[in-house]
């Protein structure tokens, strides 16, 4: 039997695509028990699906792939994809920070929504069919599993990156991609990931989140930075502000984080607090700034560790310099990234149908490809823009 068309991957762009692309006979070849394993993580089980904001904003979230990318944005934006949803009976909501979400708050529901819509155009999903293989000698291509071969004209490949090897995101497709079909493919590691640092300081603070904070690398005025919330674990850092700077680091670099980036003269409010109050130390710097008070405790204490402490122990300058510019040597970035960076190079693929240069007939699309975008619904909105530009071109090719 030839098949029309396959998928490899029943993640998110691939069920994205099935779910827009009508087909005669198509099957989506999923290496794990079950389809959309990683999409029911997302967002904490609430699946952020996009981001609020301009179109023309968007290819600013994607770190060096944005200007390459920006097309695919710009046609199947984060208004199509809400609209589309919306146009499917999915409720949306949009939070005060811009992340969109299912009303329900419930990822399972977006990915009932994929599996229903996908079935409706005529595909079928075959579970615990790990691709060993892509022979492209002769079309219809053929893809061989542990003990099955398929034949088909079109294939999509939409298997994930790296993270999370449970959820079928193991990489062993990138393998195959370099091997069978001869791409180049950027190495892939986490993104999107916690940081371990050296001598953490914070692990009392485990549970307790700063709303803003600003984390950079390096000394350079063009330095990576991120802005946004941060949460302390037992061992780690994380939260947005974390998530967003760790694709730039690697074990040995140096961050230093800024807890209270809005306040411009933090020293001087800081020494009028102290002579207005009685309190004690770690309250008048928590109100002063705004912070969690076991944070400012913890930040007092480390004050007097320092070797310029002076008056009771303690030097206002101190707290503040901690405040503003709390330094560490990251000692590793966590492998459990929400994706990767990394992958098919995007000069593999038109920059429109996605559609591999080398091989008329097979596309990458999803994470599967070099983008990666920071945290926000901003990788789902790819996996979508680029199921619908792979999608759109099979109509396209259909109708002529």
């Amino acid at each position: 039997m030839i098949y029309e068309n396959i998928i490899i991957g029943g993640g998110a762009a691939g069920l994205m695509l099935a779910a827009l692309l009508p087909t005669k006979n198509g099957i989506i070849l999923e290496g794990t028990k079950s389809p959309g394993t990683k999409l029911l993580m997302s967002g904490g089980g609430r699946c952020n699906i996009t981001h609020d904001g301009p179109v023309k904003e968007l290819a600013a979230s994607y770190n060096t792939s944005g200007g390459s990318i920006r097309g695919a944005l710009n046609r199947h934006s984060n208004i199509e994809l809400c609209s589309w949803l919306e146009a499917c009976g999915m409720p949306l909501v949009t939070e005060a920070d811009g992340r969109i979400f299912p009303a329900s708050g419930k990822a399972s529901d977006v990915l009932d929504l994929l599996l229903s819509k996908a079935r409706d155009n005529g595909w079928s999903i075959l579970t615990e069919e790990k691709v060993r293989r892509i022979k492209t000698d002769a079309r219809p291509y053929c893809v061989a599993t542990e003990d099955k071969e398929f034949l088909c004209r079109n294939l999509i490949i939409a298997s994930g990156g790296t993270t999370y090897p449970h959820t079928g995101s193991d990489g062993s497709m990138f393998k195959i991609m370099k091997r069978d079909l001869g791409l180049e493919i950027a190495d892939p590691k986490s993104a999107l990931a916690p940081l371990t640092v050296r001598d953490y300081p914070y692990s009392e603070l485990a549970g307790v989140s700063l709303n803003d904070v600003e984390v950079r690398t390096g000394e350079s005025r063009k330095a990576p930075r991120s802005r946004g919330a941060l949460l302390f674990a037992h061992n780690e850092l994380t939260g947005p502000a974390i998530l967003n700077i760790s694709r730039h680091v690697e074990a040995g670099s140096k961050i230093s984080i800024n807890y209270i980036p809005e306040v411009d003269n933090p020293l001087g409010l800081l020494v009028d607090a102290f002579g207005k109050s009685r309190a004690g130390y770690d309250t008048i710097v928590a109100e002063c700034f705004g912070l969690p008070k076991r944070f400012a405790a913890c930040i007092v204490e480390r004050a007097k560790e320092k070797a310029t402490a002076t008056r009771d122990g303690i030097s206002l300058k101190n707290i503040v310099e901690t405040l503003s510019a709390d330094s560490f040597t990251v000692e590793s970035r966590s492998p459990r990234g929400m994706v990767s960076a990394g992958g098919v190079l995007l000069a593999e693929v038109d920059s429109k149908s996605f559609e591999l240069v080398k091989h008329p007939g097979i596309y990458v699309i999803g994470e599967a490809l070099d983008v990666d975008g920071i945290t926000g619904g901003y990788n789902l909105q790819f996996a979508y823009s680029s199921a619908a530009s792979a999608a759109a071109s099979f109509l396209s090719a259909a109708s002529t």
